[in-house]
């Protein structure tokens, strides 16, 4: 049975919600485009069809989470009423169907105060698993420091952080679609690379991290990234050891479509820490297949296998 860490629902109250603000013009270009997008082409499943489409694919479990823009409005207080409103949305959809889901917390963390205050609620009282949190916060770079005692909290309650990119600062209007398809990648690459350069992962020692798309370029540039900590003292300051010691320690989900990449980063990190993974619904379903292929055609142990479909992420979610 696969477990899918990267499966994204809106659920109708949030749907509702956007389409309202997107009114206002107050999104970025891009964010706006990707709204009106799945308004006009009625791609936005009910979480019933979601389930039969997935187990049709051999996908048993499924993690939900938001995706852009997730909960990080222009109002502080707008930010936590909509976190608290699809938290407790995604657990009653959890409750309602038992064994299907695992569901991931957005917080709003454009208000640390706030932010904390919402992991608290949905981890001790709604009991959910992981927390998702946008590659920037309304431009604002997760190595901040003003978001340490967020993740200090995080690190307290040794809950794993699910990162999703988000719209890139000053995004323009995107004639070839290339925000997700190569942008998206490399805001991955630059914020999880910011976090550790800031020492967050040395700090705050058990926070997990899950990363999307095969973790952006990060499995190709990491001989790069650790040149840099060997050659500039500002990549040290922060750091005792290797960026790559903490890049190793990560997960990468398995979304990619390229075998050879899927190697490079299986060489790397292991299969231990190889997690499977789909972006369903802005993968469609054919795309979702080729996703399945890809790990059939890596040729795996039965156990390399295992762990990726299932057994790392079960791992994680239960916090062993």
């Amino acid at each position: 049975m696969k477990i899918d860490v990267h499966n994204h629902y809106y659920p109708e109250n949030y749907w509702n919600f956007l389409l309202k603000i997107a009114e206002t013009k107050t999104f970025p270009i891009d964010v706006c485009r990707i709204i009106s997008y799945y308004a006009n082409k009625g791609l936005l499943v009910k979480i019933e069809d979601a389930i039969a489409s997935m187990e049709k694919l051999g996908i048993g479990i499924q993690v939900l989470s938001l995706s852009i823009p997730n909960v990080y409005m222009s109002d502080e207080m707008m930010s936590l009423d909509l976190a608290q409103m699809v938290n407790d949305t995604y657990v009653e959809i959890r409750n309602k169907y038992p064994g299907k889901f695992f569901v991931l917390a957005s917080v709003p963390l454009n208000s640390p105060n706030n932010a904390i205050k919402e992991l608290d609620r949905a981890i001790e009282k709604l009991k959910m698993n992981v927390i998702v949190l946008g590659s920037n916060i309304r431009g604002k770079s997760l190595s901040s420091s003003g978001f340490f005692p967020f993740y200090e909290r995080v690190n307290e309650l040794k809950i794993p952080i699910f990162l999703h990119p988000m719209s890139p600062p000053h995004m323009e209007e995107d004639e070839y679609f290339t925000a997700p398809l190569v942008n998206y990648i490399f805001e991955t690459t630059l914020a999880i690379t910011n976090m550790v350069f800031a020492g967050v992962f040395e700090k705050f020692p058990n926070i997990k991290m899950i990363l999307p798309h095969l973790g952006g370029a990060i499995p190709y540039i990491l001989g790069r990234i650790d040149n840099g900590y060997r050659n500039h003292s500002q990549c040290r300051k922060n750091i005792s050891k290797k960026p790559s010691d903490f890049f190793k320690e990560f997960y990468y989900d398995i979304i990619s479509f390229n075998i050879p990449a899927i190697k490079c980063a299986i060489e790397i990190v292991g299969c231990d820490h190889i997690v499977f993974g789909t972006d369903y619904p802005f993968q469609p379903l054919g795309s979702v297949a080729l996703i399945n292929k890809s790990l059939e055609d890596l040729n795996l142990s039965k156990k390399d296998k295992e762990l990726i479909e299932s057994r790392n992420i079960l791992k994680i979610l239960n916090n062993i």
